[in-house]
């Protein structure tokens, strides 16, 4: 799974304020919306999660 899911076009809001990529990027400034290939392999990834499965911790 990926950490940051929708961050804005500076990286943020993050805890270090430094720069951070996610796979859905948000430009509040001219109310864009930018969906980078990450967003697209994380939802091809997870069709083949099956419902009600659980993660097996070691």
């Amino acid at each position: 799974m990926d950490w940051n899911l929708i961050l804005d076009t500076m990286g943020g809001p993050n805890h270090v304020g430094n720069y951070c990529d996610a796979p859905i990027i948000v430009d509040t400034e001219n109310d864009r919306v930018y969906y980078q290939s990450s967003y697209y392999y994380i939802g091809h990834f997870s069709r083949f999660n099956k419902k009600r499965s659980q993660e097996n911790r070691v």
